[in-house]
């Protein structure tokens, strides 16, 4: 593909985001910094938007009626919304880039806060320089690492014969039969990016990522992993907050995760986070007395 062709190329990501979450209710509508102005789908929009190469921005949604609070979250950063199949991720996606005009999509999802504008920037440049179907970094903290999809990569599939859960996870079908397409690695592995989690999944999660805009927020709203870094060391107790969670949770209730992500919060005087903490951690022995 030469450069004429390339730069013709629209560029734009897609945030796939549902309201409803098993292991922490509505986490991408949950404010952050807690008490904050902005939501966590909503914050994520913002950093995406700050990566130059993104013609916009895309919340894409299901159609149930639990995912309604997603409207006017992308109303208040004027993101536009899509809204599809419920299950078919890879469905709601490729419609979502038809509609407008995309020719390449950044897909990201809508518990990962954290993500870098940079990292989002050099993925994309590499994704149009090599012309591959698929460009992924690997080695990224959890919830940082960038996908670059080209369109016609994503129709393959959906024309394919995918299954649900290729459907659901989307790039998955490109991991399973990697001779069909070209795809790109770009290793960003480092020693202090090793161990550290940047997604919400769980509530000691979401204490984390409102300790990292609690610090970094307001001096910097596009504030990147290097900041991040620095920031733990500087507080190396912070990485303990949800540092025992991985894939699944490592506690044995969730009252025992949240009692620790507490109690570390409210030792170092991060009150915003253990506040939140401390009003789910009654909700949830209310529920069970």
């Amino acid at each position: 593909m030469d450069s004429v062709v390339r730069a013709k190329l629209e560029v734009g990501a897609i945030i796939q985001a549902r309201a409803r979450s098993r292991r922490l209710p509505e986490k991408v509508l949950l404010k952050l910094p807690f008490g904050g102005p902005h939501s966590l789908v909503e914050q994520i929009v913002l950093r995406a938007r700050d990566a130059p190469s993104l013609k916009s921005v895309i919340v894409a949604t299901g159609v149930d009626a639990a995912n309604d609070p997603l409207v006017d979250a992308a109303k208040r950063v004027a993101a536009p919304l899509f809204r599809g199949s419920e299950t078919d991720v890879l469905g709601r996606l490729i419609e979502a880039a038809e509609e407008h005009g995309l020719d390449v999509v950044v897909r990201l999802t809508g518990d990962n806060p954290c993500i870098d504008p940079l990292y989002i920037e050099r993925t994309v440049q590499a994704h149009l320089r090599s012309g591959a179907d698929y460009t992924r970094t690997v080695g990224l903290p959890l919830g940082t690492n960038v996908e670059v999809v080209s369109l016609h990569a994503l129709q393959q599939i959906h024309g394919s014969s995918a299954t649900s859960e290729d459907r659901e996870h989307v790039t998955l079908f490109m991991s399973r039969y990697p001779s069909r397409f070209t795809i790109s690695n770009l290793d960003y592995s480092a020693d202090e990016y090793r161990d550290l989690r940047l997604t919400v999944d769980w509530p000691g999660d979401y204490a984390f990522a409102c300790f990292l805009y609690e610090r970094l927020y307001q001096s910097n709203p596009s504030f990147d992993l290097t900041s991040i870094v620095r920031v733990l060391g500087d507080h190396p107790w912070a990485k303990f907050i949800n540092g025992s969670l991985k894939q699944v949770s490592m506690h044995s209730t969730i009252e025992e995760e949240l009692h620790e992500a507490l109690a570390m919060l409210d030792l170092h005087g991060y009150t915003q986070a253990g506040e939140y903490l401390l009003a789910i951690l009654k909700s949830r022995l209310e529920e069970q007395s």
